[in-house]
C-alpha cells in the first residue's frame, strides 16, 4: 500500500508539472503569443556594415607646359618640358645644370586642364637622386601651395598630395647634387572616381 500511494503521489506530481506548464505557455488560447513572450530574449549580434568600395581612380592626363625658376631668368629648360608627359620613358625635362644648387628650388609647370584634387602623383626619372615634392595652383604663374612633402627622388617615386584642388601642378626639386642637373622622364596623375 505504501507503494501504491507513492506511485500515486507521483502521478500527481507530474500532473502538476504538466498543468503548470501548459498554463505558462497559453494566453487567451493562443499558443505562439505565450511562446515569443515567455521565450529567453538573447540579444541579436549586428554584422557591421561593409565599407563602400573605394571610388576606382581615374588617370589624369597632364601637359608639360614649361619649366618655373621664379628666382633666376624665369625659364629652366622650357621647350624639354613636353617631354615629362609624352609617354615615351627615354625622354625627359631636364634642368640646367648646377655647379652648386643655391635656389630653393625650380620647377616642371604641368597643366592638368581643369582643377583637381590629385590623389596620386607618379614621377620617374632616369637620374636618381635630386629631391623634389609637389606643389599646385591655379594659375600658371602661381602662387602655387606645397602639397606633399619633398623626398628624394628613385627611379620610381609615388607622391600622396594633401587634398587641395588645382589646375596647374609643379613638380618642385629643391635640391640637385653638385654639377649635375635634374630629370623628370614621366609625371603621372590620377584622382578619385566620380567627380574633378
Amino acid at each position: 500500500m505504501a507503494r501504491g500511494l507513492a506511485a500515486l503521489g507521483l502521478a500527481l506530481l507530474f500532473a502538476a508539472i504538466a498543468v503548470a506548464i501548459v498554463a505558462g505557455t497559453r494566453v487567451d488560447g493562443d499558443d505562439t503569443a505565450a511562446a515569443e513572450t515567455s521565450a529567453p530574449t538573447t540579444p541579436t549580434e549586428t554584422t557591421p556594415a561593409e565599407p563602400a568600395p573605394a571610388p576606382t581612380p581615374v588617370a589624369v592626363r597632364l601637359r608639360g607646359l614649361r619649366g618655373f625658376d621664379p628666382e633666376g631668368d624665369g625659364r629652366e629648360r622650357d621647350e624639354t618640358a613636353p617631354l615629362a608627359t609624352d609617354g615615351e620613358p627615354a625622354t625627359f625635362w631636364q634642368t640646367e645644370s648646377y655647379r652648386s644648387f643655391f635656389k630653393n628650388g625650380v620647377g616642371l609647370l604641368l597643366d592638368a586642364g581643369e582643377p583637381v584634387t590629385l590623389t596620386r602623383v607618379v614621377v620617374t626619372t632616369d637620374a636618381p637622386g635630386v629631391v623634389a615634392s609637389l606643389r599646385v595652383g591655379a594659375t600658371p604663374n602661381g602662387p602655387f601651395a606645397a602639397v606633399s612633402r619633398a623626398k628624394p627622388l628613385t627611379r620610381t617615386t609615388t607622391f600622396t598630395p594633401q587634398a587641395r584642388a588645382g589646375r596647374y601642378v609643379v613638380v618642385w626639386i629643391e635640391d640637385i647634387p653638385d654639377g649635375g642637373s635634374a630629370h623628370v622622364n614621366e609625371v603621372r596623375a590620377w584622382r578619385a572616381g566620380g567627380s574633378p
